[in-house]
Order: structure tokens, then sequence, then C-alpha cells
């Protein structure tokens, strides 16, 4: 199935100025409403759609964001676009397309493969610039079709993981280790060499450093009431280099691992992180927290 198939010209809107996100989700929804039957009062269905759109996680960082809400007594998924003139701020980040989805409670498949079509256009940045350039409605639904954008029938890691992502060499120090946790709020980095990936860290590597060995055969450390092992961290983090700390990675993921795939790995290896290879190269990485914000309440 074709992309543009589950669009039309009634439901995407150009060139206007809206104030915040809540404008233009209230603009794409008033042309839904009035090219579809949709059976339920648009107040009702406003109220949904904004109630979801303040839990968050809609927006991405390729400038795309997409409002939706799963509706009671509603068999159809439907699609409004709409492209303000400026971008709108939304969560930090600055949105050029606004995709608006409402489908049903129950069948999510088909809106799952179209959010992962949309994430994937946006991702391509010659199509998705030309897209928001497009002026006009036809004109937005032609370039579509002639980038012949496919609803993929699954789901996988490349959809959802994080393409930007900061990374360790070899002979970084420990020092800049821990720098890189606190400023990217991350628990994991992987170490790479030319793009491959030889290592790993996470911060719990980072706090064993602190922990000399015998506390490990103490079964109660209520003792220990100091910062003493973290003290030994301090003094050892601008000498110790990540290759003498980092782990060897044994669990990946490809860009065409499934969504099961990728679920599966993490609750048997009880891991929160999979970097995601294309060749040797690391091309990506999927975090558990993805799955729950991108899926589970995409």
């Amino acid at each position: 199935m074709k992309l543009a198939s589950l669009l039309s010209e009634e439901t995407i809107c150009f060139g206007k100025s809206y104030s915040n996100m809540e404008h233009a989700i209230r603009e794409t929804l008033s042309r839904l409403h009035k090219s579809h039957r949709i059976p339920m009062p648009l107040a009702e269905v406003e109220k949904a759609v904004l109630e979801r759109q303040a839990l968050g996680g809609t927006t991405f960082p390729t400038g795309i964001a997409v409002p939706h809400a799963r509706l009671q007594n509603f068999s159809d998924l439907l699609i409004g676009v709409c492209v303000p003139q400026t971008p709108v701020e939304s969560e930090g980040q600055q949105v050029r397309m606004v995709v608006l989805m409402l489908t049903s409670k129950t069948e999510t498949t088909l809106y799952l493969n179209a959010l992962g079509s949309f994430l994937k256009v946006s991702q391509d940045s010659s199509l998705f610039d030309a897209l928001c350039k497009s002026g006009s409605a036809s004109n937005f639904l032609n370039l579509l079709k002639q980038a012949q954008v496919e609803v993929r029938k699954e789901i996988t890691v490349q959809t959802i993981m994080a393409t930007s992502f900061p990374s360790l060499s070899r002979s970084d120090t420990v020092k800049r280790a821990a720098d890189l946790f606190y400023q990217h709020s991350t628990s994991y980095l992987p170490v790479l060499e030319e793009g491959e990936l030889i290592g790993e860290l996470t911060v719990l590597d980072l706090f064993r450093i602190g922990l000399p060995d015998y506390v490990f055969k103490l079964g109660n450390l209520k003792f220990l009431k100091t910062l003493e092992p973290f003290e030994e961290l301090l003094r050892k983090e601008e000498v110790l280099r990540v290759e003498e700390v980092m782990k060897k990675p044994t669990l990946f993921l490809e860009e065409d691992s499934s969504i099961i795939e990728a679920v599966f790995k993490f609750v048997s290896s009880n891991r929160r992180h999979l970097p995601v290879l294309k060749g040797k190269r690391v091309v990506g990485i999927l975090s558990y927290m993805h799955i729950l914000h991108k899926v589970l309440r995409a």
C-alpha cells in the first residue's frame, strides 16, 4: 500500500501560521471532521487528541510531530497533514510538519505502519524538505506519489531507534565517559573505532570502578557510610582509559530487526540499550524506552 493512498487533498493544509501546536491540531482536525464521517462530536475527538498530546512523546527530532488519538467505536484510520508557514515549537523541537492520526482503540496495525512510514519520510531530509516546501496539497500528494513511499507491513528498529548518539573511543578517559553520561542523560555509550563497535560502557560499569572487590563478598554494606569508594573513582577518572573498563559487545540488533526481536533481547538479557548495526558499523542506538514511547504509547 502506498502512503499517498491514505491521504486526500482536503485534509492537507498549507501556508498558515500557528502560535502553538494546539492551534495546528485544531486546524487539521477541523479539516478531517469536514471531509469524513466521524461518529463522535468534534469536541470529544479534540479532547482525546489533546489529552494524548499532553502526555508528550509525539514530536521527533527530524521535525515531524504525530499527534493522535485512539477512539472508541471507530473502525477507520484518518490522517490529516498540516505544514505551518513557520515551524511550531513542541517538546523543545521545531516542528515543520504535523501529521494528525485518528484510529481505532483495537486495530492498531495499519496505524503503526503508517506512523513508521511518516517517520521514515522525515528521516529522508531531501524528500521531507521538498514536501514541506511543496506549497499546496496537490503538490504534496504528487511528490509523495512520485517517491512511492510504501506503508510497510512491519515496523523495524530502524524506524524508532536514535540515529544521533554520543560515543567513546578506546583512548578516552573515564572522566569523558562520565561527562557524556551526564550531558546526554543516557546510561549507555558505545565505544567505536572508525565507526565500528569495539566495546560498550554503562553507568553501572562506571559505578563498579569505585567499588573495591571485597564489597561483592559482603552481604551487608550498611556499615559503609562514607563515599570513600567514589573518592577513589574520582582520583582515577582522568588517567583511567575506557579500553581498560569497557565490556566486549555481545548483543546487537540490525536495522531490519523486528520490534519483537528487540523486546525479546531486552527482556532476556535485562538490557536497557542495544546498538543497531549495519554490517559492522553502528547506525543507531535502541532504548527500551523507545519502544514504550513510540510503539506502546505511540
